[in-house]
């Protein structure tokens, strides 16, 4: 399955939601004589761009879902995106932030990756990616196109995280699951 789901449904909502609205106002307004403008702003014209943007997001969707799939260094990129999100939504679940996960997290880096990666930049994709995502994975559609050898190391590589400070706690363990439904395994 790929991604661009979200895409088509929220493109074709706006769209939708937009033309509805136009052609309210103008029943509306034929029928009690009003103008289409609040505070010289023509809401006509503010609605046509909501639609344009809707268009532009569902076409997105379309090529997501229907494009081409990425390929060589897209796909090397991509696959190395959800190992690198899968560790690093583990880091600070079942406790405050550790120095030992963080340390890990490199290990996993250098074996994953063949990189050493410095615990500034851990900890700047942590702020970035730790809390900002649905179920706490900041995947951004990577995972929809990851190919399965990615997906069993990044569960791999979460786990070797979550088992940093003994065996997994039950938030670890539940992070886990969702990973694991979210990876498809």
């Amino acid at each position: 399955m790929r991604g661009g789901l979200p895409n088509l449904i929220a493109g074709s909502v706006l769209a939708a939601t937009g033309g509805a609205l136009i052609t309210i106002m103008s029943d509306f307004a034929s029928e009690y004589g009003e103008t289409y403008s609040w505070a010289g702003i023509d809401f006509r014209l503010l609605l046509g761009v909501a639609i344009a943007a809707g268009l532009a997001l569902f076409g997105l969707g379309v090529f997501q879902r229907f494009g081409p799939a990425p390929t060589g260094v897209k796909a090397a990129r991509n696959d190395a995106q959800v190992i690198f999100r899968a560790m690093i939504a583990m880091i600070g679940v079942d406790s405050e932030f550790q120095d030992d996960e963080v340390v890990m997290v490199q290990r996993c880096c250098k074996h994953f990756f063949k990189r050493d990666m410095h615990d500034i930049e851990i900890w700047k994709a942590l702020q970035a990616h730790g809390s900002s995502s649905f179920a706490g994975f900041a995947f951004g559609g990577a995972e929809q196109t990851a190919s399965p050898e990615a997906r069993r190391c990044a569960y791999t590589a979460a786990m070797l995280v979550a088992m940093t400070d003994g065996p997994p706690s039950e938030a670890e363990q539940a992070k886990l699951a969702k990973l694991g439904a979210v990876l498809r395994l």
